[in-house]
This record gives C-alpha cells, sequence and structure tokens, in this order.
C-alpha cells in the first residue's frame, strides 16, 4: 500500500497484524494457526502493493521491501501464495478499505473536492466468467443467447482523490434493472457514510 498518510498506514498495519481481524476473515478456524512461511499479514500486504505483474514478481518486490531475515523469498512458491490467498475472505480487503482508509481519509476536510463538494462517480463492465455451473446458479448469463455466465461489476469512486469506495458484483438480468440496483446499493452506501 503506497500512501502519504502515516494515519492510515499505521492503521492498516495494526489491524492486519490483530488476531481479531484475523479471525473475522479466515475461512476456517484453523487457517493460519501456525507459523508459517507466509503469513497472514505478509499476504495481506503482498495484495495491497498494487498487484501488476505475475504473482511471482510481486512476491520478489513484497520481500525486497520486507527485507525480512525470518522469511526467505526463495522458499515461497507461486502455488503456496495461491493456496494461501484462498484461505481468507474477500471481505478482508473491504474492511480495511472502510475502516482503516476511507474513514480517516475522510475524516480530514483537506481532501480535494470540486467546487466545495466531494466528487463521486460510477463506473460498470460486464464480465464473462468460466462455464462453472456454480456460477451459472449465483449469476446467471449476460443475455438469454449467451454460452457462459457473466456479472456485473461496479465502482463508486472519488477521481480528485482517487479512492474507490465501493465495488460491487451482481447478476446481470436486465441492463437496465441491474444499474438501477447497483446504484441504489451505492448510494444506500453513501448515505450512511458521508453525505
Amino acid at each position: 500500500m503506497r500512501t502519504n498518510h502515516p494515519q492510515i498506514s499505521n492503521k492498516i498495519h495494526t489491524t492486519i497484524e490483530s488476531s481479531e481481524f484475523l479471525s473475522r476473515h479466515r475461512l476456517k478456524p484453523t487457517y493460519f494457526k501456525r507459523k508459517r512461511k507466509l503469513p497472514f499479514p505478509t499476504l495481506i500486504l503482498s495484495f495491497l502493493n498494487m498487484m501488476q505483474c505475475s504473482a511471482r514478481t510481486e512476491l520478489e518486490r513484497l520481500f525486497q521491501t520486507l527485507s525480512s531475515d525470518e522469511i526467505s523469498f526463495e522458499s515461497i512458491t507461486t502455488s503456496a501464495f495461491t493456496q494461501a490467498r484462498a484461505k481468507f475472505s474477500e471481505q478482508a480487503f473491504v474492511e480495511l478499505n472502510q475502516d482503516c482508509i476511507l474513514a480517516p481519509f475522510y475524516s480530514h476536510s483537506d481532501y480535494k473536492k470540486w467546487n466545495g463538494f466531494r466528487l463521486l462517480s460510477v463506473d460498470g463492465s460486464l464480465l464473462e466468467l468460466p462455464p462453472e455451473s456454480a456460477l451459472y446458479k449465483a449469476y446467471g448469463k449476460l443475455n438469454p443467447q449467451a454460452r457462459l455466465p457473466g456479472a456485473r461489476l461496479s465502482q463508486l469512486y472519488d477521481p480528485l482523490n482517487q479512492l474507490t469506495l465501493e465495488k460491487l458484483r451482481g447478476q446481470v438480468f436486465h441492463l437496465d434493472l441491474i444499474q438501477n440496483q447497483s446504484l441504489t446499493a451505492q448510494f444506500t452506501l453513501l448515505s450512511g457514510l458521508f453525505i
């Protein structure tokens, strides 16, 4: 995570090191109990470090940044990294974004505004998913003639401060209907957070 806000960095590190955070987001109580080569906080940091390359390259960069004598980069395989990622919920990132980034950032009035107002935008995309029965059941198809399941992704974004407030994913039934449902959900979120 690259940030110029020490309060945000400290809050992230304190949160990901806490046993309560781990308990809330590991998928089974037995996950991340033993001391591993790739501990939970290091795994979370690797994803917060904005992965843009292969997992192997990102792991190398992370371990160069951490420069930890306790963990040997060469001993972590890409497979071990992928398996470790499958052991915690993506809701960990939602919590970190809401509690450790957005709340501290917007608690100060020195963030960028447009004509005195917070500028927000919504963007959405359609995504084709692999042809798996669980995905057909969860998301449906992009249209009745489609062969693959599909989902709608949408994002509520603060373009001036370059922050994502919320990401939503959902079924695609009728384009106008799902857009309205996504917008309603995003504005419901806003009403409770900042406006």
